[in-house]
């Protein structure tokens, strides 16, 4: 058995000893012991010599690799969203550094200069180390079905020297440069992911994402669950020829609409009567149309289920809306469409 990094945990305050981070070395103790990832993060070879050939010998770092990757993952742990905040929070935290074998904490200006000289080679390291902690301790590679939740994000930047970092679609922050992040998560396990720039749309990387995931797990059996940004007559039309079942969310309204106008659609006649709503709990309440195609585009039946959902705002929310209503689109290759995946 491996000698442990933290034998023995035991946290006081005293006086002016107090630490807002005194939980953190349970934190530490289930990164370095129970996951080991000092022995994952040696793969990482930002540090390391390249070239053996080389006559000058290689500059002398203060932090190893696997120092500057374990704190880096510390810092979000922490709550520290910045780089820039690591001097003024983390200086004088000697007793944290010691807790994830480090000397000391790492100034900001480390940090930048490491993640400075990563390359794309470096990215892939921490994916396929990413790869294996999902084999060895997650859920995802146990499932009999696997199901995957494609989400796309917005990230916001302030500086305009990022690189793929332009304006783009952001709805929160219009006219700043960001990111647009598309995670494909199984378990709610992130085992594939793209950051493209801001201006690019969620739909270029999906299949990119669903065959890494098909190769990662070695699955073949796969459900697809999207949000309404990748509804396209292209995407379910190569998404149903690969085999995939989908579960995915319309518009509430455009359905409706289509009903009442009378044009000549699959959902012509629509009509939503009290009576015909079937409640599921105490929030969430369904009616169901039936099979018929979702886009003009995409000829292949789905199944529609009109989904109303009770919201809880948060506190000190300043949203009125009570009520989230949207439309839930199924697919499935074999004749039984009795499973209903609700998108949230």
């Amino acid at each position: 058995m491996s000698q442990l990094y933290i034998d023995d945990i035991k946290i006081s305050y005293q006086g002016c000893d107090l630490s807002q981070f005194g939980l953190f070395p349970l934190v530490a103790w289930y990164l370095l012991d129970v996951l080991k990832l000092r022995d994952y993060f040696q793969q990482v070879t930002v540090n390391k010599k390249r070239n053996h050939h080389q006559k000058r010998k290689p500059k002398k770092r203060d932090f190893t690799d696997e120092d500057m990757c374990i704190g880096l993952l510390a810092l979000s742990i922490l709550g520290i969203s910045r780089i820039s905040q690591i001097t003024e929070r983390l200086s004088n935290e000697t007793q944290l550094a010691k807790l994830l074998s480090l000397p000391r904490f790492f100034s900001q200006a480390t940090a930048h200069q490491y993640l400075n000289r990563f390359s794309q080679w470096h990215v892939s390291q921490l994916d396929s180390i990413n790869l294996q902690l999902l084999m060895r301790h997650g859920n995802c590679t146990s499932q009999p079905i696997v199901v995957v939740d494609v989400d796309s994000q917005t990230h916001t930047l302030e500086s305009q020297k990022r690189e793929g970092a332009v304006v783009g679609y952001n709805r929160k922050k219009r006219g700043k440069p960001c990111y647009q992040w598309n995670v494909a998560f199984v378990c709610s396990e992130a085992v594939a992911q793209r950051l493209r720039a801001g201006n690019t749309h969620c739909r270029s990387t999906l299949l990119e994402l669903l065959e890494e995931v098909d190769q990662k797990l070695n699955h073949p059996l796969m459900i697809a669950r999207l949000d309404g940004g990748y509804l396209s007559g292209d995407i379910l039309n190569t998404l149903v020829l690969m085999g995939l079942q989908l579960c995915m969310s319309c518009r509430y309204d455009w359905v409706l609409s289509r009903g009442e106008s009378g044009r000549t659609t699959a959902f012509k006649g629509v009509s939503v009567k009290e009576s015909m709503w079937q409640p599921v709990d105490e929030m969430t309440r369904i009616i169901d149309v039936g099979q018929s195609p979702v886009i003009s585009t995409c000829s292949h039946p789905f199944r529609v289920v009109l989904v109303e959902k009770k919201q809880t705002p948060f506190p000190g929310s300043k949203s009125q809306r009570k009520l989230f209503r949207y439309v839930c689109a199924l697919y499935s290759s074999t004749k039984d469409l009795s499973l209903i995946i609700f998108v949230d």
